[in-house]
């Protein structure tokens, strides 16, 4: 009988579920040292060629998508600032828009008319193929950023600029979300090429996660070129969300590379297992609450719950109560959750 090698061994293991809104089955995420070893190991990143489809020495960069031939102006001169990386394109923004429109053509994905968000748009390629492919995009990134990013807006989506179809904001991560960009709920957040810095990871996903219900997928995509870094969001990331990593099989099949890596991530049960359960909107702005303010939303559930004069007991549940504790709420009233802990005082 021929022997299994250790590579057949790591793919059987691997779980393939399906996550969010997207109709394709996807590598589960549970352990981020165990997946940073199979990026690294399998993939072999450092080995594949880097700026596989992008020119970051030239001021336009073109590229076909849509029926259309976008123009992305760049400014190449912003790779000699430190921590400067929105002014060119990467392969994972180029990887991942092109990923959209061929999900898209394969329905896989469904972005008419839904309402999504770029986060760290940089040049904007991800978003203005989105609002190509019929969703209503808003583009984010940091102020002195912006400039470039509504020249490309402008540049490939004059025929489709309105307030309802495209538009952008300045957003720090971090920073408090204003309310238009989440209500109503989003159904999706793109993002590429955000996972760089560790020290910079904590404000990343504190946006995402204040961007989300439980509504919204996350596709988001990124160079692999730190291992630690990665794997620090992965770990900080898994605790509010599920994460399953896209098999490059399933990209648009001439915008591949080993260096990329791409995860769709919805709001899910997180470390917490079985036990996880997600609900929504018990915060006076009604999204997410994180586990900053696990304690502080524990001692005023009970006010809240009488201030509203609600028959009957709140649909409530904490995530991951026995390690991190996150706190997950929604609008849905009844019976209250089964495992509600005994030992909570209010």
């Amino acid at each position: 009988m021929k022997k299994k090698g250790k590579e057949e061994d790591e793919k059987e293991d691997e779980e393939e579920v399906i996550l969010g809104n997207l109709k394709l089955r996807v590598l589960l995420v549970r352990d981020p040292s165990e997946e940073i070893l199979l990026l690294w190991a399998l993939q072999q990143p450092a080995l594949a060629k880097q700026n596989q489809f992008v020119d970051q020495t030239a001021v336009r960069f073109h590229i076909d998508a849509c029926g259309y031939n976008l123009c992305i102006l760049q400014a190449p001169s912003c790779l000699s600032a430190s921590g400067v990386t929105g002014g060119v394109m990467w392969d994972s923004g180029v990887i991942l828009a092109k990923f959209l429109e061929h999900a898209v053509d394969a329905q896989l994905l469904h972005l008419q008319g839904k309402k999504c968000l770029e986060l760290g748009a940089g040049c904007g390629l991800v978003g203005c193929v989105a609002t190509l492919l019929g969703a209503q995009v808003v583009f984010t990134d940091l102020p002195d950023r912006l400039r470039l990013l509504h020249k490309n807006v402008n540049e490939n989506l004059s025929s489709f600029m309105t307030s309802n179809v495209a538009s952008i904001m300045d957003l720090k991560w971090g920073d408090e979300i204003p309310s238009n960009l989440f209500k109503p709920s989003l159904d999706y957040v793109f993002a590429s090429d955000v996972v760089y810095n560790e020290d910079v990871v904590p404000e990343l996903l504190s946006s995402i996660r204040g961007l989300c219900s439980p509504q919204t997928t996350v596709l988001i995509a990124g160079e692999l070129r730190n291992d630690s870094v990665l794997e620090r969001f992965l770990e900080l990331a898994l605790k509010d969300f599920q994460i399953g990593r896209i098999q490059e099989t399933s990209w648009h099949p001439s915008y591949r590379s080993q260096r990329v890596a791409i995860f769709v991530m919805p709001l899910g049960q997180g470390e917490g297992g079985d036990s996880s359960v997600i609900l929504y909107e018990l915060n006076e702005r009604g999204h997410y609450c994180g586990s900053d303010q696990m304690e502080i939303m524990l001692k005023n559930f009970s006010d809240y719950y009488a201030k509203r004069k609600i028959a009957g007991d709140f649909s409530v549940s904490l995530s991951c109560l026995r390690g991190h504790g996150h706190l997950y709420c929604s609008n849905q009233y009844g019976k209250m959750i089964h495992g509600w802990p005994k030992t909570i005082r209010f």
